[in-house]
């Protein structure tokens, strides 16, 4: 609330009584999100979004102008990320993430989980509707597609404070998220390190097989986010992301110790298996 009896209410806000209310909270959803770290299933709990903010956001026109020149690709990215409301209404989810651990890396495993486990929008993927909503709607709905969540971990991981990258494979219409890390262990030599965000995966493994169009061979866009700190541990992900990759490429049928290696590199992750 603020006060109201001086200079009216701001946007967004309305008089009730002396103070300003904000109209965007309103159908309020409480909400915890899931994730897994080290093979622990835990939860950020008691996430309260807006359908009003939601809704707001999705009203929000995505046209631009070139006038005269177009805004670069980094330029049209914050122009989704720095919407203000969104800021506010995402910052809670930030702060609670930073809340769950003092370690700032085990911040980031937090959050890539988080995200992963958003369900995803295949309603939306059919209808080719790729990176149409704002990273709030995806935590309103809980639900998103490929580009959808990129956006929000993006967000997220800027919020915590650490160097991030959209990476964009427009010849497989597909997005990922790039963390800034040493670059021994990132995509490519790009300086960042690749984390799939439509689904439970180890982040540094691009490896994945994805539906119509297979393994991500194009080169990306890398659209910069933010400058911040680097996930310097991320040699335990690239680890597990190499042995993964060697149980892909191996025999079918695995001997009872290599098997238990595998499941147990499932359940750390919480990779789904058919």
């Amino acid at each position: 609330m603020r006060n109201a009896t001086r200079c009216g209410c701001p946007e967004h806000y309305t008089a009730d009584g002396l103070y300003c209310v904000s109209v965007l909270e309103k159908n309020p959803h409480v909400r915890s999100y899931p994730y897994i770290i080290r093979g622990e299933p835990r939860a950020i709990e008691n996430i309260t979004t807006y359908g009003a903010l939601s809704k707001m956001l999705s009203e929000v026109s995505r046209s631009y102008y070139c006038d005269p020149a177009c805004p670069s690709e980094e330029e049209l990215a914050l122009l989704v990320l720095d919407q203000k409301e969104q800021l506010e209404g995402i910052r809670p989810l930030a702060f609670k993430i930073t809340q769950a651990t003092q370690n700032k890396d085990d911040q980031v495993r937090i959050a890539i989980s988080l995200v992963q486990n958003i369900p995803y929008n295949m309603a939306g993927f059919l209808g080719w509707d790729t990176a149409g909503r704002y990273p709030y709607e995806v935590l309103y709905e809980n639900l998103g597609v490929c580009g959808e969540k990129s956006q929000l971990l993006a967000l997220l991981l800027r919020e915590i404070g650490y160097g991030v990258a959209l990476l964009r494979f427009n010849h497989e219409n597909h997005m990922a998220v790039g963390i800034k890390c040493p670059k021994k262990y990132s995509f490519r030599g790009t300086g960042y390190c690749f984390v799939e965000t439509s689904l439970a995966s180890i982040p540094t493994d691009d490896q994945g097989d994805y539906t119509e169009t297979g393994k991500l061979v194009s080169a990306p866009e890398v659209i910069v986010i933010a400058d911040g700190m680097s996930f310097d541990s991320v040699q335990e992900e690239w680890n597990d992301a190499q042995a993964l990759q060697a149980f892909r490429l191996g025999p079918r049928r695995l001997e009872r110790e290599p098997y238990n290696r595998w499941v147990a590199l499932i359940h750390k992750y919480g990779i789904h298996v058919s």
